[in-house]
């Protein structure tokens, strides 16, 4: 057929994930509210079998580690117990996800402001380190090596070493 690519495996998947990604969309700008609950559903389903996962793995590193087997128990307890309570209660999942998202943005906004404060602080800093620089200045020649290979001055390396500058730096 023309027009279809036989070395771009995939592409029909992805369409499909494409064609998905839309009818959700479009779902979701219509009915936000059961999505969403549904959404916070599969979510807190998710966290409840990570969290489950992550206490049956603590326990048998309970004798293999002294105290490492007790961050994947604290998260699993953690995650079972969140979980849980996004099943039974989709709505306290639901205002949960607004709070985190309004949190993410403070944090986004704190962030900017921060970031501009220091660059204004950076830029002043580099403005006035410029205009005090006084320029370094080196004086001195270079001394060619003579037919042997060596230097003229014994006190630097070896012979072939290349060109030696003598001189200082003030």
């Amino acid at each position: 057929m023309p027009g279809r690519c036989a070395a771009c495996p995939g592409s029909r998947l992805m369409a499909l994930l494409g064609v998905a990604g839309i009818v959700m969309g479009l779902l979701m700008l219509w009915h936000p509210g059961p999505l969403l609950r549904v959404l916070v559903v599969l979510t807190a389903a998710w966290v409840t079998l990570v969290g489950l996962g992550l206490t049956l793995v603590a326990v048998p590193l309970m004798p293999l580690t002294r105290r490492a087997w007790l961050w994947p128990l604290a998260a699993g307890v953690v995650c079972l117990v969140l979980g849980v309570i996004g099943l039974v209660h989709p709505g306290f999942g639901v205002a949960a996800l607004g709070w985190l998202i309004g949190l993410g943005v403070m944090v986004y906004g704190a962030a900017h402001i921060g970031l501009a404060v220091g660059m204004r602080h950076f830029t002043g800093v580099i403005g006035r380190a410029g205009a005090s620089a006084t320029p370094t200045v080196i004086e001195g020649e270079v001394v060619p090596e003579d037919s042997t290979g060596s230097h003229r001055d014994s006190s630097s390396g070896g012979p072939g070493d290349g060109p030696v500058i003598e001189g200082r730096v003030e």
